[in-house]
């Protein structure tokens, strides 16, 4: 996945081979705020919540219900034709790339379209007039005073006299007969008063389908799906139907960001147990148990983050911000696990470690949100990997690993590698010179072209060539035309070269073409000069490897200065020794070198 080119005077990182793990997760951490009287009184609010509990509230016995359930081979409905424009879905891929995502299809997708789609990106407006409402729209209700929502396309919007209420004519999933988990997808016409019903309209970060194509897709999919079926909440909701005929995707954001409120609702009450009283004596395992199912969920949770990212579900800016959070929530759960370990040798030291295990989890999110970004200013600024076609300019802010930590620098100049390829990197199928007295052996191998000298393409216009993956045979390169190679675009797989070779003239075959693997940049940051020395900004050399995972940090809805003015700003401190590790930091040095 190319990323954006580096534009002067944004902000990059990169990481040493410590910090290479990708494990990317899912659902958003709920921020729990407990204060200490809270605590006091959880015994009372729990029972009072017991008390209060209303087991037919856990039944859907609303218009919400269920669409069909994926059914098996043998008589699965069809789906509403597709727009003949899909692109064929990707083999089968174990590994996983942020840099080149395959499908990784736990639940392939009904439909594969070539548009970007993230449910973390997807925004909601409440409709206050007739003027907010279309034709084509997917709209949501809230059910159960905003537990959850019911989810609707809208056929035909029908103008009354009120402006703030009209009849809408819904294709939505609806509980069908008298059983409450037969549900089936219909068409019913309604009045909603806007002022007195709150109705959101989902905006969506793309619109694949025009809202005539949405309202026959949508007219189709109940042709085709005539039959009653049981209701799936996780699989198969009203959202699930909305989505499939607006976006072409079958998710719910809801059961994505609702089941994670709920299993840390669960790691919530297994903490709370844990704490009670005199009971916590009788129950030394419990308190590990809970803190056990908290790090496995947690580990579900990235795995589960992963596959979204995967299917394309997520986009990079929410997964990285999700997969921070999530490896902050899993590191706090693993010191509450072991506190709870400990916990075992003695009552004081139990008690201690049930309070800071019920804390630890809590104040994850809380650390996320307000306390890193204090440490660390450029925690939640948006990220994306430097790659060969993201070659830093001068201008960017870069973050990377520095004595193995997060470190920013300002860069001022791009040595070698730019934009405009002077140096790449082929692999070539050749004679190579095995020294003398030896064989010679067909190899394949790398080198690299310096396209400042002279290095040049065979011509084969004039005769009848092979694919790319097929060149073979013997041809006499030197009656053919030749076209010198100036930049990467120039030289492609599958094209005979000419080159110096050991100081002589050479022909090979290129079977692939990339940037070469570093680039040097000079970069102003604090340098570290030891434990026992002063830190002084310096503007040195810092050689990237591509083959790393190095960043560079966003500003598209900052106010920051041209890239120009950073350069000045970062070598106007040149010389600097006003380090300070709370207050003036390299990360510091950058955000005011940035930022106006």
């Amino acid at each position: 996945m190319a990323a954006k080119l580096l534009a002067i005077g944004n902000i990059s990182s990169w990481r040493t081979s410590s910090d290479e793990q990708r494990e990317p997760s899912e659902e958003l951490i709920q921020i729990f705020k407990v204060e200490e009287k809270t605590i006091e009184s959880i015994p009372s609010k729990i029972t009072e919540a017991i008390e209060n509990i209303d087991i037919e509230s856990y039944i859907i016995l609303d218009d919400d219900n269920k669409p069909p359930l994926p059914p098996d081979d043998d008589n699965k409905p069809p789906l509403p034709p597709d727009d003949g424009n899909q692109p064929p879905l990707p083999p089968d891929d174990d590994s996983f790339d942020l840099n080149d995502v395959e499908y990784v299809d736990e639940k392939p997708p009904q439909e594969e379209l070539n548009h970007s789609f993230c449910t973390y990106c997807t925004k909601y407006e409440r409709i206050k007039t007739v003027r907010d409402i279309k034709r084509g729209d997917s709209i949501r209700f809230q059910r159960l005073k905003g537990v959850y929502y019911h989810h609707a396309t809208v056929k035909k919007v029908q103008k009354t006299n009120d402006p703030t209420s009209c009849y809408l004519t819904l294709i939505h999933l609806q509980k069908f007969g008298k059983r409450v988990l037969k549900t089936k997808v219909i068409e019913d016409v309604k009045n909603y008063n806007f002022q007195k019903n709150v109705i959101e309209k989902v905006i969506y970060q793309n619109n694949p389908f025009s809202p005539d194509e949405i309202v026959q897709r949508a007219e189709e999919y109940i042709l085709h799906n005539q039959n009653e079926n049981i209701y799936n909440v996780t699989e198969n909701n009203c959202e699930h139907v909305s989505t499939l005929l607006t976006q072409g995707r079958s998710v719910s954001h809801q059961v994505i960001i609702k089941f994670g409120q709920a299993k840390s609702g669960i790691i919530w009450l297994f903490h709370v147990l844990c704490k009670l009283g005199s009971t916590i004596m009788r129950f030394p395992g419990f308190a590990t148990f809970g803190n056990l199912y908290s790090v496995l969920n947690i580990g579900n949770k990235i795995r589960k983050l992963k596959n979204y990212f995967a299917q394309k579900i997520v986009c990079s800016r929410c997964f990285l911000r999700e997969y921070k959070a999530l490896k902050i929530a899993l590191t706090t759960s693993v010191v509450g696990l072991a506190l709870s370990v400990i916990s075992h040798l003695n009552w004081v030291t139990m008690s201690v470690s049930m309070i800071v295990g019920i804390a630890f989890p809590m104040c994850a999110p809380l650390v996320t949100k307000y306390v890193m970004p204090l440490v660390q200013p450029a925690f939640l600024i948006p990220k994306h990997k430097i790659s060969a076609q993201n070659i830093p300019k001068a201008g960017d802010v870069v973050t990377f690993d520095y004595c193995s930590l997060p470190h920013e620098g300002v860069v001022t100049e791009v040595c070698g590698n730019s934009t405009d390829a002077k140096l790449i990197k082929a692999t070539i199928v050749h004679f190579p010179w095995p020294g003398f007295f030896e064989k010679y052996t067909v190899t394949e191998e790398d080198i690299y072209l310096k396209l400042t000298e002279d290095v040049f393409v065979v011509d084969h216009n004039s005769i009848d060539t092979y694919w790319p993956t097929e060149v073979t045979g013997e041809k006499t390169l030197k009656e053919l035309p030749k076209r010198p190679v100036k930049a990467i675009g120039d030289v492609f797989p599958g094209d005979v070269i000419e080159f110096k070779y050991c100081g002589f003239s050479h022909e090979a075959v290129v079977t692939k073409i990339d940037y070469a693997q570093n680039v040097e940049t000079k970069v102003v940051h604090y340098k570290y000069n030891g434990v026992l020395g002063s830190r002084e900004i310096v503007e040195e050399k810092i050689v990237f490897s591509l083959s790393k995972y190095n960043y560079v940090h966003e500003y598209a809805s900052a106010d920051t200065y041209e890239a120009e003015e950073v350069v000045r700003r970062a070598r106007s401190r040149v010389g600097e020794k006003k380090f300070n590790v709370f207050t003036n930091r390299s990360c510091h040095l950058a955000k005011w070198c940035k930022l106006k």
